[in-house]
């Protein structure tokens, strides 16, 4: 219970010119050891006298909790509460790793809802260009094709412009929000951030279709499906539990992929309003993507 006080009222804060996060001040530990004693008074309401917790009692709790923690994680030394930043022997973690781990997590959803909100702010071709560029991962001569975009620089400059808006609207906020010092090696950090959010977020709504569209096949279709791309059976053993021919296995597997393709081609020109051009190039990175969709995807339920 003290922990779960400590994570609804710690604010994270990183001591200034360090990586590692502050210990609690003595009004945040105050703070928590009230929100201690009020749920302990709804837990325990037959107590003859209303529970108080101090400050230092929190704080003592929250050393159990580090403690347990560091010992279930293979005895890592870490270093007291009263010295946060103090340096902990080479081979072991910083101090609050539990802490740090809950933080961080923390900190990368709100990076990411941020930056689905800056992504949301750009004009409906700029978010197409990203899409077609991080999501379908289109060459840029096939968007420059496909936009009507005259010369392939312009585009690679444009995508480029786009980069920096979000890296430098992260970078303002995180500064705002989580007191991030704008060094190079935090904008650098801030920049792989944005890399490791920006392509699954313009696959998303691509995923979404695909899964849709995969919930309208007929039973035989999801069945071979689940055993080729969820159980990754080989074409003799799918075709032994599906008691048909290895040939059609091959027809309907090779049909449900066309069918994924020819939809999703009218998805995108209907829903992004461009056309594909039919080119060679943007049909194979197409093929491709449904083909990684259904091998790498986290997709395990139909409906």
């Amino acid at each position: 219970m003290a922990w779960q006080c400590f994570k609804e009222i710690y604010t994270p804060t990183k001591a200034k010119g360090g990586r590692h996060l502050e210990a609690p001040n003595t009004s945040q530990l105050e703070s928590i050891a009230q929100r201690y004693s009020q749920l302990q008074t709804r837990l325990f309401s037959d107590l003859s006298s209303e529970p108080t917790m101090s400050a230092s009692g929190i704080q003592s709790l929250l050393k159990i909790c580090i403690e347990a923690t560091r010992r279930t994680s293979g005895n890592l030394t870490m270093p007291s509460f009263d010295d946060p930043n103090a340096a902990a022997e080479p081979s072991t973690p910083p101090a609050f790793e539990a802490l740090e781990a809950e933080a961080q997590n923390q900190e990368w959803q709100q990076i990411k809802e941020y930056l689905s909100a800056a992504f949301m702010a750009l004009t409906p071709e700029e978010q197409i260009i990203l899409k077609l560029w991080h999501g379908l991962e289109l060459n840029q001569a096939d968007i420059a094709n496909i936009l009507k975009i005259e010369q392939q620089y312009q585009l690679s400059r444009q995508i480029k412009r786009l980069h920096i808006y979000l890296l430098k609207n992260l970078a303002q906020w995180s500064t705002a929000n989580l007191g991030t010092e704008l060094q190079s090696e935090e904008i650098s950090q801030k920049a792989k951030q944005m890399d490791i959010w920006l392509s699954p977020h313009c696959k998303e709504d691509i995923h979404i279709f695909l899964q849709e569209h995969l919930n309208r096949l007929t039973s035989v279709e999801v069945d071979l499906v689940r055993l080729t791309y969820i159980q990754e059976l080989d074409l003799d053993q799918v075709a032994d539990r599906s008691r048909i021919s290895k040939v059609e296995v091959t027809s309907s597997l090779d049909q449900v992929t066309w069918q994924l393709q020819a939809s999703l081609i009218q998805y995108l020109e209907s829903s992004w309003q461009i056309t594909l051009n039919g080119l060679s190039s943007t049909n194979k990175a197409i093929a491709n993507f449904v083909k990684d969709w259904l091998t790498n995807s986290l997709y395990k339920n139909f409906r």
